[in-house]
């Protein structure tokens, strides 16, 4: 990113020369202009010893103000064309002073002007040559003319003197603004790097991100020319959190992107989407280049990893390539997301490590893996074939089926059936005989009951388990292993969560096929919707009008509140619903929810801008929050109006494990946090607005007296 920092300060030079060029060129043209008129005057009255010559030199200034003015319309200006106008001035001024009275001629002031044009536009060197010829020109009469004019030398002696300091001042004076123009450019190039770099990595952020990628989309379009993008993740990095802690992760993250950076050539753009995913717009590369590209950018996460790291690291890659036709960039992104999808399930999953586990940390790593799959899947097969996936490496299990019911009344059918990662991939089938059969009766008992069966027979354990949303049960999870605890209480917790969030995951892809924020909303769990959305919208919007949003943008922050909740369908509902501080791991899957509904907002058109909200809706105000840690004024307004408002319905809304908060103790606890959690200027239009206009689903809150406190609650 030094190198945008570099190009972006070489191009404001290059304008700023150019801005230059054009300014010197247009004022010696009008500075000529100008002084050709009051000769041809002159001329035409006859007032003047030689008519003919001043009328000569006139029309010489005119002919050379016409060249400048072509060469600005050519596009071609610079400042040694005007020296060369300034020097050609010095001497048509001389000209004229030399046939309308010498030393007495009342043209020899326009000396000034040629010298000062050329303190104010040339370099030092050429300013001081215009000096001390515009001088010399001035002082020539006492060298030829018999007979000076009595005051001439008492004026020479002052004027010259005089010019010369006016040149001075002048050449000082643009000079300083010419240092001050280039440090404003400076820090804007540095501000420009700030803005587009992950502070972690010292690549690109998103925000690059999605500008070079339009960027390059729209250069693709009118030249005609391919460039391919691909997209990295990285496999295994949660364990090194996890095992290893954040230091280790963010070093690892540092090391991978050093490793990709090593790969790519000066033109590449490489960018971190979030979390433990990287982006490379690869210009001017093919399909083949693209393919090829993306085995070295693997295999070098892979050597960073055996070279720095104590945990094994490895990355999937997904690529699409836009041959000249100019793709849109979210059209670009789906394709190089789903390409992704695809790798991650032609590769083996690595199992977890050997260290020994809780089993709740474990049913917590299961569920949070899934969660960040599912948030790739755009479609239904995508969701089933990831669920086998997940389900055969959490549980394990030797057999892994998802049954689905297309209409109500109709019999279920298999769409999706795999084995652990040494059995193969996972591919929809028919039964094949490859494991154990559920019995179709006890599939349809458990689509009819909504309940989880299990059963032991002959050294097999067997659990079908239904895949349901909001109470409604539209599949069934079927899982066959022949160890002991196959259908012990700890599987069947896991087979349940997994698949409620299989369950989600079909829900949100349907939903988020009708395109729109009311469908998107019935995706969210009712855990996860414990107070009304419409609440935080009517307050987001109402705050976003104090603070100036346009009616667009009020519109986008709307639809983001209304399905603001959208992402938390990939955490498990028992972290929603707990009172107690959440564990590390817990925190970690929680916090990846802005992303999980960045993803699956973003492909639908009417939500796209929504999608950007949504991302950086728990950021916080001091640098600390999630995902990209942006503080101040870097977090989008939106996304910073609708955290304020969404803390306070949060506070003043009932909760299962605890009762709601007055007003007042609300109040007070969003301006403690104001200029910390929350921006301290959202607090004070947020209070505007509950002073003046008072929400009527707030104002029957509750009379909670005691503040709140770490790990109560708070949203952020």
């Amino acid at each position: 990113m030094g190198r945008l920092r570099h190009a972006t300060a070489r191009d404001e030079r290059r304008s700023a020369s150019a801005l230059d060029a054009r300014l010197a060129v247009r004022t010696a043209a009008a500075l000529l202009l100008a002084g050709a008129v009051p000769m041809t005057i002159a001329a035409g009255l006859q007032r003047t010893a030689s008519p003919a010559a001043i009328a000569g030199l006139a029309e010489s200034a005119a002919v050379l103000a016409a060249l400048l003015v072509a060469l600005e319309l050519a596009g071609r200006p610079s400042t040694a064309a005007a020296y060369a106008a300034e020097l050609a001035g010095l001497g048509i001024v001389a000209g004229v002073v030399a046939v309308t009275g010498e030393s007495a001629s009342p043209y020899a002031a326009f000396f000034l002007f040629p010298l000062v044009h050329a303190a104010a536009f040339q370099p030092r060197w050429r300013a001081a040559v215009a000096a001390a010829a515009g001088v010399a020109l001035y002082l020539t009469p006492l060298a030829y003319q018999a007979h000076v004019a009595a005051d001439f030398g008492r004026l020479a002696a002052t004027a010259a003197p005089l010019a010369v300091l006016a040149g001075l001042v002048v050449h000082l004076a643009v000079d300083r603004l010419r240092s001050e123009r280039a440090r404003l450019a400076q820090r804007e190039a540095q501000a420009l790097e700030m803005a587009e770099v992950d502070e972690l990595t010292g690549v690109g952020n998103y925000r690059r991100f999605h500008r070079a990628l339009a960027s390059e989309c729209a250069r693709s379009r009118r030249h005609g020319q391919p460039f391919s993008l691909l997209v990295l993740d990285l496999d295994g990095f949660k364990a090194i959190n996890d095992e290893l802690g954040h230091q280790a992760g963010d070093e690892a993250l540092r090391q991978v992107a050093q490793a990709l950076t090593a790969q790519l050539r000066a033109e590449d753009v490489l960018c971190r989407q979030g979390g433990d995913e990287f982006a490379v717009i690869a210009v001017g590369a093919g399909a083949e280049e693209a393919d090829d590209l993306g085995g070295r950018l693997t295999e070098a996460v892979a050597a960073a990893a055996e070279r720095g790291l104590d945990y094994p690291l490895s990355a999937s890659c997904g690529s699409a390539t836009d041959a000249g036709a100019g793709s849109a960039p979210d059209q670009l992104l789906a394709q190089a997301d789903r390409a992704l999808r695809e790798s991650k399930l032609d590769a083996r999953p690595q199992r977890a490590p050997a260290a020994p586990r809780r089993a709740a940390s474990r049913r917590v790593a299961a569920l949070g893996a899934l969660a960040r799959a599912l948030a790739l899947a755009q479609d239904e097969l995508a969701v089933v074939e990831l669920g086998v996936l997940h389900v055969a490496d959490a549980l394990p299990a030797a057999t892994v089926e998802i049954w689905r019911r297309r209409a109500p009344g109709m019999p279920p059918v298999l769409v999706a059936r795999g084995q652990p990662p040494d059995g193969g991939r996972p591919e929809p089938s028919e039964a094949d005989g490859d494991g154990a059969t559920p019995d179709p009766a006890q599939v349809q008992e458990v689509l009819r009951s909504n309940r989880l069966i299990a059963s032991n027979s002959a050294g097999a354990g067997q659990m079908l388990v239904p895949i349901s949303h909001a109470g409604q049960p539209s599949g069934v999870l079927c899982t066959s292993s022949t160890q002991p605890d196959a259908t012990s209480l700890e599987r069947r917790r896991l087979a349940l969560a997994m698949a409620g969030q299989i369950g989600w995951g079909l829900a949100a892809v349907e939903a988020l096929r009708e395109a729109g924020p009311v469908a998107a909303r019935r995706v969210v769990p009712a855990a996860a919707r414990g107070a009304a959305t419409e609440h935080v919208a009517d307050l987001a919007v109402s705050v976003g009008r104090r603070l100036g949003l346009s009616d667009t943008e009020s519109t986008t922050l709307r639809r983001a509140a209304e399905v603001h909740d959208l992402g938390l369908i990939g955490v498990p509902a028992g972290l929603l619903l707990r009172p107690a501080r959440l564990s590390h791991e817990e925190a970690r899957i929680l916090h990846e929810h802005p992303l999980i509904a960045e993803r699956l907002l973003r492909a639908v058109p009417g939500l796209r801008d929504a999608a950007r909200v949504l991302r950086h809706v728990h950021e916080r105000y001091d640098g600390t929050g999630y995902p990209d840690r942006l503080a101040g004024e870097r977090i989008p307004l939106a996304s910073r109006i609708l955290h304020a408002a969404i803390t306070f319905e949060a506070m003043v809304s009932p909760r299962p494990y605890r009762d709601p908060v007055a007003v007042d103790l609300a109040r007070a606890e969003l301006r403690r946090v104001a200029g910390a959690q929350l921006d301290p200027d959202v607090v004070v239009a947020l209070e505007d607005v509950l002073e003046s206009a008072p929400p009527a689903w707030a104002r029957g809150a509750g009379d909670r007296k005691q503040p709140f406190r770490s790990g109560s609650g708070l949203p952020g």
